[in-house]
């Protein structure tokens, strides 16, 4: 068992249970489940639950008229008591026919009033009586007192009998029936009605006089309250120990003999790193390297969570070590490299680049938009961070027209010590209230005395990805070849001693067409949009942003061919350093464990078989708006738009793994999302500034927020591994569109809940403003009045406006943020809602007497047993293990990983799988408990 969490014995279960069995008072006598004789007919059924409920049931079937299921008991009423005498109880049930009757909708509909009765009889008179037709909403009545019959005195043994009952079989047609079938029903007009309802009833106490009974929840739920009541925070690690140092595999570590950068982010255990200066990287055999860190996000004893780190890769490195050492300094960095300079506020944007006697003059950025020609105009000029090992500039300004400001434009720059290669990032905004028609946009530089660049040993001015599957060489002389497939995207240039001189690349040059790299008599140009025939103009809705990806190397004299070679594959997918022991044993990413050939095996096997090579293809396509994203309907032309939170999905598998193909597609999906995605303006909805825009908008970006998908752990753990400002940015963005509109207040579904929550939750574990946790806290305790309290359910329509209960894989989305939230805050509150939402799914959507059999998909009749969200509900079922030691949350648990991975049924890394590393956490931690 996890040594940070305390031992929960059985003692407070059985008092507290006991509290629930015994009299409350002298004038009141509670009557418990396990008291009650259960008789059923027909297809009736009835059963106790374990949350100390009756249930009486009639499954998804044609019913009789005549049938029922009955729970009743026999009571003594005390000799002393004094009347008025009342019986008080809990009463709800899961089907509704308050609707108006639907005639057009993708929602079903069967509404049957007057068919079916929920009932309470007093020595066989009826006493109480609805409908179960009447509302199934939270906001119904569910507590119930009715006075005895006046002929009923103290010393009266009396039979008390809760009754489900049906007066009209559901073949039957009375005035008002109606059913209407939607698309998710999964029936047709020929099919039979049939009639599902599920009547909850509890918490029956009698009382004389004016005792009131109180309220009354799970056992489970008074667990969680007294266990954590006075535990809060918990230990923030959910991790295991970490001795330094450790050994790190280099991502991506490139053949070479080149020393080359290094820039990625570092997770530390708690209180293990207290000064970033003290972080030391080494080769296997101890040689230490030059570096820098900074720290990115802190525990809260202080010390270090993620450090960003930038370094000199040694020639040939493959793995280092990582150690912390505060006493000796690491090595200094190689004198000289490349030397940047930028423009300063109130100029046209220029940077000057120089590398021993290579130079480029004037490196310019110039757009034509809506036809005018656009400057650069710098507003500010910064250095971002500087170091023996770094320099990072960055200029931002706005993109002037010759009548129209268009937006906002920031290009940041880096260099490394001793190195002729500088990462430039180029972003622009559309601030402008209409969607742009862009048709030139590119990075031009002087540098004179270059030759033209050779391909397959002739010289070519330029090469161009013309569509996703074609690119085209531009001859010196004028003509041009045509190819298929991706071109590779980088130009090495000469100088006119025929050494290489100058060495360009744009990342993800293919993917981003249409784009093309060229030289000519005054310099190279890198254009950014280079327009096509299908393709003119680049046209960003409001809104968008796009920003380039740039490495640029500036040879000096001495440098050889194979140099720049190697640079570009190195350029092209940037190291970074990765363990998935030691990245899931700092805790930092909460509760994490690795699965391969050894452990999980059964998973391991299963991803391989499923995604095989894993080919981009299979989870975004190209275009330099689309790359990134893959449709959602093709037909419709609606995005994904981080459905349903891919990016975790991705970071997840590589978490786990440490498989660099994972990492590529999490970089591909954060990108799109924080650039395309992600509203940075809209003159129309200042609301949804900073908001992440719904899949169901066409074109990406032409609508508003989708509460579901507000989603940024993804994005947050992006920034984590590469020290990406513009992803933390964008999730912090999202965050704080969320609390300033309130995003989800209100809201009547679970996953609108979710969604938010699980953006400011994670935006205050970030950074731990209060203003995100008094925002998390005010939508938290708002979802908590769409939970029954007693039941622990979330009670909406999914697919079938007639049915409300859980919607399992989207109450689990609610569980995580909320164990998040309670984790960070010590809201108790929280921590019961979490236990008694896992209840509730154990109880209501679990087939009796299966573990793990869980209907995760829905209550919804229509929709058949889907094992497929097992990993995403799972997990949080566990939240309720750690929270009250109950041992069916941890059986149940783990006989759903069991069960989707016997049926093969593990959900999509793009759609419900982002919570997979906190399952096999759980299984970890508890393999022997």
């Amino acid at each position: 068992m996890n040594p940070l969490l305390r031992a929960i014995t059985l003692a407070p279960l059985l008092s507290l249970l006991a509290a629930h069995t015994t009299p409350a008072s002298a004038e009141s006598l509670l009557l418990p489940p396990d008291t009650w004789s259960l008789s059923q007919s027909g297809k009736f059924e009835a059963w106790a639950d374990r949350r100390a409920l009756l249930v009486l049931h009639h499954p998804w079937d044609v019913s009789e008229k005549g049938h029922a299921a009955t729970a009743e008991r026999e009571v003594t009423i005390p000799a002393e008591w004094t009347p008025p005498l009342r019986l008080h109880f809990y009463a709800t049930d899961d089907y509704d026919a308050t609707r108006d009757p639907l005639t057009e909708d993708w929602l079903g509909q069967i509404n049957l009033r007057g068919h079916r009765f929920k009932e309470l009889h007093i020595n066989g008179e009826t006493v109480w009586r609805e409908d179960v037709a009447d509302s199934a909403d939270i906001t119904a009545p569910s507590r119930f007192s009715v006075d005895l019959p006046p002929t009923i005195a103290p010393g009266d043994t009396v039979r008390i009998a809760f009754r489900l009952a049906d007066e009209a079989g559901s073949m039957e047609r009375l005035d008002g029936d109606h059913r209407y079938i939607g698309t998710t029903d999964n029936i047709t007009d020929a099919d039979p009605w049939k009639f599902m309802t599920h009547f909850y009833v509890g918490d029956a106490v009698l009382t004389s006089g004016d005792t009131a009974a109180p309220p009354r929840q799970m056992p489970s739920v008074d667990i969680a309250r007294a266990e954590h009541g006075d535990r809060w925070p918990l230990p923030q690690a959910q991790g295991k120990p970490v001795a330094f140092p450790v050994t790190l595999d280099v991502r991506h570590a490139p053949e070479t003999d080149q020393p080359l950068p290094l820039q990625c982010g570092l997770p530390f255990p708690p209180g293990a790193l207290r000064d970033p200066a003290a972080v030391r990287l080494a080769t296997p055999g101890g040689g230490p390297i030059p570096l820098h860190a900074s720290a990115m996000s802190h525990w809260p004893d202080g010390s270090v969570r993620f450090a960003r780190v930038t370094a000199i890769l040694p020639p040939g490195a493959r793995a280092l070590q990582l150690d912390i050492d505060p006493d000796n300094a690491p090595p200094a960095p190689s004198a000289g490299g490349a030397r940047l300079s930028f423009a300063g506020p109130g100029e046209t944007f220029a940077a000057s680049i120089e590398n021993g006697p290579n130079r480029v003059e004037t490196l310019g950025a110039t757009a034509r938009i809506n036809g005018e020609s656009v400057a650069y105009h710098v507003e500010t000029m910064a250095i971002l961070e500087e170091s023996p090992v770094h320099r990072e500039l960055e200029a931002r300004g706005r993109l002037q027209g010759e009548t129209t400001d268009f937006g906002r434009f920031v290009i940041r720059a880096t260099t490394f010590a001793g190195l002729p290669w500088v990462r430039l990032t180029h972003r622009i905004v559309n601030e402008h209230p209409e969607t742009l028609e862009v048709t030139e946009l590119a990075l031009r530089a002087s540098a004179p005395g270059l030759a033209a660049p050779h391909v397959d040993s002739a010289p070519a001015a330029r090469i161009a990805q013309v569509a996703g599957d074609r690119w085209a060489i531009t001859r010196a002389d004028g003509s041009i070849e045509t190819r298929e497939g991706q071109a590779d995207g980088w130009l090495q240039v000469l100088g006119t001693d025929g050494a290489p001189r100058l060495s360009a690349l744009v990342r993800h040059f293919a993917s981003q067409h249409p784009i093309a790299l060229g030289v000519n008599n005054e310099g190279f140009m890198i254009e950014l949009f280079a327009p096509t025939d299908p393709e003119p103009a680049y046209r960003p809705h409001e809104g968008e942003a796009k920003r380039h990806e740039v490495w640029l190397a500036l040879w000096d004299a001495g440098d050889a061919t194979a140099a720049a070679r190697d640079g570009i594959d190195w350029a092209t997918h940037p190291p970074g350093l990765f363990d998935a022991d030691y990245f899931c044993a700092t805790g930092a990413f909460g509760g994490a464990a690795p699965h391969d050939e050894t452990r999980f095996p059964e998973l391991t096997a299963f991803m391989k078989q499923t995604y095989g090579e894993i080919p981009a293809s299979m989870f975004y396509t190209t275009g330099i708006r689309h790359f990134g994203d893959h449709p959602y309907s093709a037909d419709e032309g609606t995005w994904r738009n981080g459905y349903y939170d891919v990016q975790q999905g991705l970071f997840s598998e590589y978490l786990m793994t440490g498989d660099a193909r994972w990492f590529d597609h999490l970089e591909a999906a954060v990108r799109h999302i924080m650039d395309v995605d992600i509203c940075h303006a809209s003159a129309e909805h200042p609301k949804w500034i900073g908001s992440l825009r719904g899949y169901f908008n066409p074109d990406h970006s032409t609508g508003g927020p989708w509460n579901p998908t507000q989603r940024t752990k993804g994005m947050l753990n992006y920034w984590r591994l590469t020290g990406d400002q513009d992803a933390r940015d964008a999730a912090l963005g999202v965050a704080d569109s969320a609390a300033a509109a309130g995003r989800a207040i209100g809201s009547v579904s679970v996953r609108d809940h979710a969604g938010v929550l699980y953006g400011l939750v994670a935006a205050y574990d970030e950074t731990r403003d209060p203003k995100y946790r008094d925002a998390a806290r005010a939508l938290a305790h708002d979802a908590m009045k769409r939970i029954d309290p007693r039941r622990g359910t979330y009670p909406e329509i999914h697919g079938n406006v007639s049915y409300r209960g859980n919607v399992p894989w989207m109450v689990a989305q609610l569980m995580e943020p909320m164990y998040d939230y309670y984790r960070l805050t010590g809201d108790v509150d929280a921590a019961a809602a979490a236990v008694a939402m896992a209840e509730s799914i154990l109880a209501e959507n679990r087939t009796r007497g299966v573990d793990g059999d869980v209907y995760g998909y829905s209550h919804n009749p229509h929709f058949q047993k889907n094992s497929g969200y097992h990993v995403l509900i799972a997990p949080a079922i566990l939240y309720a293990y750690e929270l009250t030691g109950d041992a069916e949350f941890l059986k149940q648990g783990r006989a759903m990983y069991r069960q989707t991975i016997a049926e093969g049924t593990v959900n999509s890394v793009m759609n419900c799988y982002w919570n997979t590393h906190t399952l096999l956490y759980y299984l970890d931690w508890y393999a022997e408990a």
